[in-house]
């Protein structure tokens, strides 16, 4: 899916960006993680982990696989990437970006997508 909205396009080159926000990406590509459990693989405080799987949510890059509750009744959330692949070019002036979701979550991908164009 070829992104055509600029402020999107802005969204995902800026998680894209920093260091630990791919290294969540890398590390949720093949199965979805607890925050606490990212926040101690890539060496960064919950709190941090947190606002970054927040930026990664608002980039359409990363969502919510499923929510978990403890046998002491406490609920938490595993976080997954939703791309397969990501193409920049640039052509001329104008930065082109290609997203290509995971398969078995297109359709969630392009919901979010859907809704994010409609949060301006």
């Amino acid at each position: 899916m070829r992104l055509s909205d600029e402020e999107l396009k802005s969204r995902l080159l800026k998680a894209l960006s920093d260091e630990n926000m791919r290294r969540i990406l890398l590390s949720t590509a093949h199965e979805a993680k607890p925050v606490s459990t990212l926040s101690k693989e890539c060496s960064i405080p919950l709190s941090t982990a947190y606002r970054y799987i927040h930026d990664l949510i608002e980039a359409g890059l990363m969502g919510i696989e499923r929510s978990v509750i403890t046998e002491d009744g406490k609920r938490y959330e595993l976080y997954r990437s939703l791309v397969k692949s990501i193409s920049l070019n640039l052509n001329g002036n104008a930065v082109e970006l290609e997203v290509e979701p995971r398969e078995e979550d297109a359709s969630k991908f392009y919901r979010l997508w859907s809704s994010l164009r409609k949060v301006k």
